[in-house]
């Protein structure tokens, strides 16, 4: 989703978070949080509503602290599952299902 610095671009990112995801609930999972001097990991799962549609998507988050506040947060979401898990409409199903399907090459 992007790099966010200061406290105004991690608000705007979280304000965005909730205005585009409804019923939006955080589960942790894996490592959940480990942290290590100035810097934290978080791994979750982010469930709720896009567009009426159920969603689930994976996430890792980082930050990065400076006399107890966050100085930068980076964080990372698996677009391609919420895509595909969002999308409507036969063409766009289509399309995507096609990404997906060619992403998965050889693992599958």
């Amino acid at each position: 989703m992007g790099i966010f610095n200061g406290k105004e671009e991690v608000r705007d990112f979280f304000k965005w978070m909730i205005d585009t995801i409804q019923e939006i609930k955080f589960a942790k999972t894996g490592i959940e949080i480990l942290v290590q001097g100035d810097k934290a990991v978080d791994e979750h799962i982010v469930t709720g509503k896009h567009d009426g549609e159920e969603v689930e998507i994976s996430s890792i988050c980082t930050y990065q602290f400076s006399n107890g506040k966050i100085k930068e947060m980076r964080d990372a979401y698996d677009r391609l599952t919420l895509v595909n898990q969002a999308v409507k409409g036969w063409l766009p199903k289509k399309i995507v299902g096609a990404i997906v399907q060619q992403s998965r090459k050889g693992l599958d």
